[in-house]
């Protein structure tokens, strides 16, 4: 059974849908540039980034 909000949101953008019900992300309702969290999450996902990168430069 889905609820409004579910419906809702896949009728509005079937993407942000996908985000927050199937791949289950996170919204944050702080979006301020200085939000240790984002900032935080941020720095993690690039460093990850570039350790699985840096096995393909030569």
């Amino acid at each position: 059974m889905y609820s409004y909000s579910r419906v809702n949101t896949y009728s509005n953008c079937p993407r942000q849908y996908k985000y927050r019900y199937v791949d289950k992300l996170k919204v944050y309702d702080d979006f301020e540039a200085d939000n240790a969290l984002i900032i935080g999450t941020t720095i993690h996902l690039r460093n990850r980034r570039r350790t699985r990168c840096s096995n393909y430069v030569l």
